[in-house]
């Protein structure tokens, strides 16, 4: 295997089939979840905001399971309960030092936290300072009324594929604090931090990632350049998350959208369906495509679309250079996502469609993941892996 391929296929892992846009979350675990009924919520952390106290769970899953959390939540943005609010006024800022960006609506992975006492809450807004790629800062809002929750990560986009790598935590929080500043609608005299609520670190950057980082980002992650022998722990700063008490931003947001295509020209371990040693070399476009619209009466609307049409081929990584093992097969691959917020409700939605064709075969099958949570709607989880048979209707 040349260096290039080893490389490549670390930094992969089994996530080049997920097309999950922003895939900086724990692998879906177990034969799924609940399903059209109300989950249980987490555990609550209590602290103090201002004269009144906010319980709430400091963390983010993708698949309403507290027992695998995605990421720390660092924000608690009080006073503005409107995360439509929160985005109108970091989308009217100018470039964001030091990374230069301006903040819009981004493309990931739809996810949840917990408060008291509405439950469970999705991230109808997600904002991104800089593009897609290579690196951007990206912030998921979620409203649990009269505050909101926001988990903020800095990150990388990993080359070839959709998926992106979390560097720091406690980076895009500092940032994400200054930018909400820099809106005049924030004291600074009222900034407050929590007690120590999550760990210092939280999942870690593969050591081939972060050593193929360039030392300006290398040095930002751990304080200094230089590559790694073993996997980083990815920094959360002293696990305290900041109060921001912030005044309401009036103006009317505004709509978007982008579209783009990745191509995959990657070898990665099979992700589903998959036997010890299973390697494929995976190659195909993927188009992206996101409508954000905003209505006159406020109510904000996001559609997401991924789809493509993947050529498969297994090989075998004990040999170099790999060579293939058998046929190419087909991957259809979609993703769905949809969001909602008003002044009262607020919920998300996505699916991902992931199908080998043919799918008959015990290598064969496909996978379909959803979550669906929000206002007044059943908190839903379902992960349905159908391997060595076609599902009937």
């Amino acid at each position: 295997m040349t260096h290039a391929f080893r490389a490549r296929a670390a930094l992969l892992g089994a996530s080049a089939l997920l097309l999950a846009s922003c895939s900086d979350r724990t692998p879906l675990a177990g034969p799924g979840g609940p399903s059209a009924a109300r989950v249980a919520t987490p555990p609550y952390t209590q602290v103090s905001v201002g004269t009144g106290t906010v319980e709430f769970w400091p963390w983010t899953t993708s698949t309403l399971n507290a027992a695998s959390p995605d990421d720390p939540v660092n924000l608690i943005i009080a006073g503005e309960g409107d995360p439509r609010a929160i985005r109108a006024a970091l989308m009217a800022l100018g470039a964001s030092a030091p990374l230069y960006c301006s903040w819009s609506d981004a493309i990931g992975d739809e996810q949840a936290s917990a408060a008291a006492p509405g439950g469970w809450s999705g991230s109808a807004i997600q904002l991104a300072c800089g593009p897609f790629g290579p690196i951007r800062i990206h912030l998921r809002l979620f409203d649990i009324g009269d505050a909101v929750l926001g988990q903020a990560h800095f990150e990388v986009l990993i080359e070839g594929t959709s998926d992106h790598q979390v560097l720091s935590y406690a980076l895009a929080e500092q940032i994400v604090t200054g930018d909400l500043l820099r809106t005049g609608l924030v004291d600074p005299a009222t900034l407050a931090v929590t007690p120590p609520i999550t760990p210092t670190t939280h999942r870690t950057i593969p050591a081939v990632i972060f050593n193929s980082l360039p030392p300006e980002l290398q040095a930002l992650v751990t304080g200094a350049p230089g590559n790694v022998a073993s996997d980083v722990p990815i920094p959360n700063g002293d696990g305290q998350v900041t109060i921001v008490p912030m005044a309401h931003y009036a103006a009317p947001g505004v709509g978007s959208y982008q579209s783009f295509t990745i191509d995959f020209n990657q070898g990665v371990p099979k992700p589903f369906c998959q036997a010890p040693g299973d390697w494929v070399y995976v190659t195909g476009p993927v188009a992206l495509e996101m409508t954000v619209g905003v209505a006159s009466d406020g109510t904000l609307e996001r559609y997401f679309r991924a789809q493509g049409t993947l050529s498969v081929t297994p090989i075998d990584v004990t040999v170099s250079p790999p060579i293939p093992t058998g046929l190419s097969y087909t991957a259809n691959v979609t993703q769905d996502q949809q969001a909602w917020a008003t002044d009262a409700a607020h919920w998300v939605q996505a699916r991902l469609h992931q199908t080998l064709v043919p799918a008959s075969g015990a290598d064969r099958g496909m996978r379909t993941t959803h979550l669906r949570v929000g206002t007044d709607v059943p908190d839903d989880f379902s992960l349905v892996e159908n391997c060595g048979a076609v599902r009937g209707n």
